[in-house]
């Protein structure tokens, strides 16, 4: 009867690690999914970050070679702003933006300030006296 007891805890043991060691392997497995899935991220944006830096390089060349970057990239015009509040801070962004790509051609505040005007819709008058 001894021998049915020592084989029944022994069974017990042995139950409880395989089931200790499923769960270690289950928190293996989602640490790994985890860790696959950052290192994706990290990829994705090694990837982004890439790309940013041969655009960089091409406004940095462009510049050495007397060109302005707008003229390589040719970036859209900021939309045309119709005096909505909500739309002012987009419209500005898209104003700095702009000039970033064109430093020579709106390199003084009379340039930007004309430029910003001509991308204002329902202006009627003209800007003379700047």
């Amino acid at each position: 009867m001894d021998e049915d007891n020592s084989d029944s805890s022994s069974s017990s043991n042995n139950d409880a690690e395989v089931e200790l060691l499923r769960e270690q392997v289950l928190q293996l497995q989602e640490h790994l999914a985890t860790m696959q899935q950052e290192m994706a991220t990290a990829t994705n944006l090694m990837g982004q970050q890439a790309a940013q830096n041969a655009n960089l390089q091409a406004q940095a060349q462009a510049v050495a070679n007397g060109r302005e970057p707008g003229t390589l990239l040719k970036p859209p015009a900021p939309e045309m702003f119709d005096g909505t509040q909500a739309k002012l801070q987009g419209f500005v962004t898209q104003l700095r933006v702009h000039f970033n790509y064109f430093p020579v051609t709106l390199n003084t505040d009379k340039r930007r300030v004309t430029y910003a005007y001509s991308r204002l819709k329902g202006m009627d008058t003209e800007v003379n006296e700047l």
